[in-house]
C-alpha cells in the first residue's frame, strides 16, 4: 500500500504530467471544509457533540433551523430541526447545545421564544436550564413550561374593522405629531431633567419584595380575563372611557393649567413630606414611651369593667331618680327666675367686697408690719379675754339684774333711747376719745358726737304746755361707771387700721 502511494505522488522526470484541476479541487474542498468547520463548529464526519435539548411551543413564531439558543444572553447553541409536536398541537424545537458551554437542563428547564430586536422577525430561544437541585432532564419540555412572543400580526388579527381604522390613524397622527424634528428635540431637552427622577422613580414601580412587578401583571391579566368574559362590562368600560376623554379634551385649558401648577404643587407637598417626617421623628419616642402603658391598656380595660358593670347599675337605678327631680329643676328655674333682682341687689355688696374689703385685708398695718387679715384673730382673742374676766359679782361684762336701755355696765358707747328730752340718743365719746388717743387720728373731736361721728347739737327747752311754761332742767349727766374709771381690755388688742377710725369718723 506504501509502494502504491509512493509511485502515485512520486516524480519520475519524464514521466510526470501536472494536473491543475484537480489539485485546485482538493484544495477548495480543504478551503471549504476549513470554513464551514469554523463557521458551524463542526467537523464533518466527525459526529455531533454537545446536547440535543427539545421544547414544545404553541406557535414557532419564525423560528428556523439555525436560530440561536441563549441562556442569560449568552449563545449556548442553535436550533436543529422543528417540526410538528407529536399530539398535532404546536410545534417541536429541535436544539442543540455546543459541549464547550456546559448547560445542563434540569427536569424544570423553561423555554421561550422572543424578538432580537423591536422591529420583529428575528427570533431567538431563551433556554433557562432550571435549578441546579432538580433531577436532569428527561424527554421535552413541556408545553405548560414554553412561551412564545406575540408578533404584531396576532394582534393585529383580534380587532375588527373599527379598531384597526382607530390604529391606523392612530399611526398617523403619531407620524404628523413625530414630523417636526426641532420639536421632538426641545421636548427630549426638556425631559432631561424628568428623566434622572423618573430613573429613581423607577426602582418603586418593581416593588418593596421580589415578584411585586410580576403579581402586579398576574393581577392584571386576570382583570383583563374578567373583562373578556363579558363583552357587555368591557363595552360599557370602554364607553365610559370615551367619555372620560371627551370630558377631558373639552376641559384641555384647564387640565394644562392644572399640569402647569403641579410642579408648584409637587415642590410644597414634597416640604410638607419633610416636615411631616421630621415629627415623626419627633413622635417616635413618644410613641417608645407609650408602649408600656398601651401594653397595660388591655389590663387596665378588663379591671375597669366590673366598674362601668356597677356604674351602668347605678345610672339605671338613678333614671327613677333624674326623672323625680324634673318638678324640682324646674322650681330651680322659677326660684332663679325670681332670685335674679336679689342678686343684682347684691352686686354692689360684691364689688365693694372684692375692691375694698379684700385689698384691705391683704394690707399691712404701718405699726405692727402685719397684714389686716392676720389681726383679725388677735382682735377677737381680745375680746374674748376681756370677757373672761371676773370680779365678785360675776363676770365683768354682764348684764345687770335691773330693767333699763343700759343692761351692761362696760359698753364704751351710752344710749338715751328712753329719754325724751335728748335728742342725742347715742353717746360715744368715751369711744372716740380712747381711738384718738390710741391712733392718733386726726378728725376726731373732743365733745359728744353721735354714732354718725358729728358733733351733737344742744339741747333745745322743753316747752310745757300754756303760758307758764319754763326752761327745762339741763339733762342729767350720763351715768358714769366702770366704763369711764377703767379701760376696757378690747382696747389692749392690736391697733385697728387708719381706715376703719376714718370709717367711724364718717
Amino acid at each position: 500500500m506504501s509502494g502504491w502511494l509512493r509511485g502515485r505522488f512520486q516524480v519520475v522526470p519524464g514521466r510526470h504530467r501536472p494536473r491543475p484541476l484537480r489539485n485546485g479541487t482538493i484544495l477548495l474542498a480543504i478551503v471549504a471544509l476549513v470554513l464551514y468547520s469554523g463557521f458551524t463548529k463542526h467537523v464533518p464526519l466527525s459526529g455531533r457533540g454537545g446536547t440535543t435539548v427539545t421544547a414544545d411551543v404553541a406557535r414557532l413564531a419564525n423560528v428556523r433551523v439555525g436560530t440561536n439558543v441563549r441562556v442569560h444572553g449568552v449563545n449556548v447553541g442553535r436550533v436543529e430541526r422543528v417540526g410538528r409536536a407529536p399530539d398535532g398541537r404546536g410545534a417541536r424545537i429541535v436544539m442543540r447545545l455546543d459541549g464547550d458551554q456546559d448547560v445542563r437542563p434540569r427536569a424544570d428547564a423553561r423555554a421561550s421564544i422572543w424578538w432580537r430586536t423591536l422591529l420583529g422577525r428575528n427570533m431567538y430561544v431563551d433556554l433557562d436550564p432550571g435549578s441546579p437541585s432538580a433531577p436532569p432532564l428527561v424527554g421535552a419540555i413541556p408545553r405548560s413550561r414554553t412561551r412564545t412572543q406575540v408578533e404584531l400580526d396576532e394582534v393585529v388579527q383580534a380587532l375588527d374593522g373599527d379598531a384597526r381604522r382607530s390604529t391606523r390613524t392612530a399611526l398617523a397622527e403619531t407620524a404628523r405629531g413625530t414630523g417636526d424634528p426641532q420639536a421632538i428635540g426641545r421636548a427630549i431637552d426638556a425631559a432631561g431633567p424628568a428623566a434622572d427622577a423618573l430613573r429613581r422613580g423607577l426602582p418603586g414601580v418593581r416593588g418593596t419584595r421580589p415578584g411585586d412587578l410580576s403579581t402586579l401583571v398576574a393581577q392584571w391579566r386576570l382583570t383583563a380575563a374578567r373583562l373578556a368574559r363579558s363583552r357587555a362590562d368591557l363595552a360599557a368600560l370602554v364607553d365610559r372611557g370615551s367619555v372620560a376623554l371627551g370630558v377631558g379634551a373639552a376641559r384641555s385649558a384647564e387640565l394644562g393649567s392644572a399640569l402647569e401648577q403641579a410642579p408648584a404643587a409637587l415642590r410644597r407637598l414634597h416640604a410638607g413630606a419633610r416636615r411631616l417626617r421630621t415629627t415623626l421623628d419627633e413622635l417616635d419616642p413618644v410613641a417608645r414611651a407609650a408602649r408600656p402603658g398601651v401594653r397595660a391598656l388591655p389590663a387596665t380595660t378588663a379591671a375597669a369593667r366590673p366598674a362601668l358593670r356597677a356604674l351602668d347599675r347605678t345610672l339605671d337605678d338613678a333614671a327613677p331618680l333624674l326623672r323625680d327631680l324634673r318638678p324640682a329643676v324646674r322650681s330651680l328655674a322659677r326660684t332663679a327666675t325670681v332670685a335674679r333682682p336679689l342678686v343684682r341687689e347684691l352686686q354692689p355688696t360684691l364689688d365693694r367686697t372684692d375692691q375694698h374689703l379684700l385689698p384691705w385685708l391683704v394690707q399691712r398695718d404701718p405699726v405692727t408690719r402685719r397684714r389686716n387679715v392676720d389681726m383679725v384673730g388677735p382682735t377677737f382673742a381680745g375680746v374674748d379675754s376681756a370677757t373672761a374676766q371676773f370680779d365678785v359679782l360675776g363676770n365683768v361684762v354682764r348684764f345687770s339684774p335691773q330693767p333699763g336701755e343700759r343692761p351692761t355696765t362696760i359698753l364704751p358707747c351710752t344710749t338715751f333711747l328712753t329719754d325724751p328730752t335728748q335728742q342725742q340718743k347715742l353717746d360715744c365719746n368715751v369711744l372716740l376719745r380712747t381711738l384718738e388717743a390710741a391712733f392718733g387720728a386726726g378728725g376726731v373731736g373732743a365733745g359728744a358726737r353721735t354714732a354718725g361721728g358729728r358733733a351733737a347739737p344742744a339741747p333745745r327747752p322743753a316747752r310745757g304746755r300754756g303760758s307758764d311754761a319754763r326752761p327745762a332742767a339741763a339733762p342729767p349727766a350720763p351715768p358714769r361707771g366702770r366704763a369711764d374709771d377703767a379701760r376696757p381690755s378690747f382696747l389692749a388688742a392690736p391697733r385697728l387700721p387708719r381706715a376703719l377710725l376714718e370709717g367711724l369718723d364718717r
